[in-house]
């Protein structure tokens, strides 16, 4: 059913495509389909009704999805909701295309049972977390990132993660951005001389980690930035050893 336009007397930017316009409603950048209720200390942006309504939102599910099929956060008390309302879906019929298009059924020996495995398509991901680093950078700081920077994300590990974790609060940056009350969603950031080239490190229940970037078309990667982050590191120890 198409969504009912809204026209308000208040004029706003949309926090996706910068456009000023009457007819907007808040958007969650991190979807309200990955918190089980309550869901308070949401973040939300202003979106016009076409970003919102005919692009953005037609993903939500699809991450959802993505994330339940990974078992590790039933741990999480949240994502055990996520993974539940996937298996409503699927029992319905709506949610089991993500598995027969992009995975297969696979037997687990440590639970006896067989389980879904997804090689999700990169395209489509790094298109959900655009949206995603979009919605937050306009929170952060009030305005867009630029569109036509190059978008990129990857799925890291715990390992990893932490190890970038210290070695940005290693240059000076201690940032931790929490998303909900009951730590569903973590994030930061960081950005440099030109505020739209910038890293991110966004967790989900405290199970499932990735990394994204943003910057001009063929000069920046996700491995360029992580190689220049260990030669700073390597710098800040040589210029001021540790006595100890």
């Amino acid at each position: 059913m198409a969504r009912r336009r809204r026209r308000r007397s208040e004029e706003k930017k949309c926090a996706y495509c910068d456009r000023s316009t009457f007819d907007w409603t808040w958007d969650e950048p991190v979807p309200q389909c990955l918190f089980d209720k309550p869901r308070d200390n949401l973040i939300s942006v202003p979106a016009c009704l076409e970003c919102n309504s005919t692009h953005k939102s037609k993903d939500d599910t699809f991450l959802r999805d993505m994330l339940a099929l990974n078992g590790t956060i039933a741990e999480h008390p949240d994502g055990r909701a996520v993974i539940e309302a996937f298996n409503r879906a699927e029992l319905k019929g709506k949610s089991a295309n993500i598995v027969r298009k992009y995975g297969k059924w696979s037997y687990d020996p440590k639970t006896h049972l067989y389980l879904p495995t997804v090689e999700i398509e990169k395209e489509r991901v790094t298109r959900i977390f655009k949206w995603i680093i979009r919605g937050l950078y306009f929170h952060d700081h009030e305005k867009p990132l630029a569109e036509n920077y190059r978008y990129g994300c990857a799925r890291t590990s715990r390992e990893d993660a932490e190890k970038r974790e210290a070695a940005i609060a290693d240059l000076g940056f201690h940032p931790k951005w929490f998303v909900g009350s009951r730590g569903q969603f973590r994030y930061f950031h960081v950005w440099f001389e030109d505020p739209n080239v910038t890293f991110w490190q966004l967790i989900f229940y405290d199970r499932e980690f990735f990394i994204a970037s943003t910057a001009p078309p063929g000069i920046y990667s996700l491995e360029d930035f992580e190689n220049d982050l260990e030669r700073k590191r390597q710098m800040r120890e040589l210029l001021d050893p540790d006595p100890a």
